[in-house]
């Protein structure tokens, strides 16, 4: 069975978390050369952002996020090799495998096929695991 494409709002959704991931980043950049006035407005931004589209979204503000910053700096990373841009991609790659151990762990029985529950929220994600769940058969 063919997993389905994502819709129109699931690609939104992702490309904004995408935007937000990119925001925190150039707030972190503007925090690390004591420039706090450039930095406060991404990161308003980036909080608004996520509050308006991610509220009930969390795992998947997360892993569009890492996943941004994962395709991003790995594209970058051997034209401009440091020892910052190594931590950044070696830790946005740990944090995506460790979410997606931490989304495998709670909803096990969440597979590719339902890549839609993780865009409609937690409750949905949960749900979603409970109708898959096998059955007990009382004996």
């Amino acid at each position: 069975m063919a997993n389905e494409k994502l819709t129109g709002r699931e690609t939104l959704l992702a490309f904004t978390g995408a935007a937000i991931a990119l925001l925190l980043v150039a707030t972190s950049t503007s925090f690390y050369v004591h420039d706090y006035r450039r930095g406060i407005l991404p990161f308003i931004l980036a909080g608004l952002l996520s509050f308006g589209f991610f509220r009930k979204r969390k795992l998947a503000l997360v892993l569009s996020g890492l996943s941004c910053i994962l395709a991003l700096g790995g594209v970058s990373f051997p034209f401009h090799p440091s020892f910052s841009g190594l931590v950044v991609l070696l830790g946005s790659a740990a944090g995506f495998y460790l979410a997606a151990r931490w989304s495998y762990n709670k909803y096990p029985y969440l597979s590719y096929k339902h890549t839609h529950a993780l865009f409609e929220g937690e409750a949905a994600m949960a749900a979603r695991t409970r109708a898959l769940r096998p059955r007990r058969e009382n004996s």
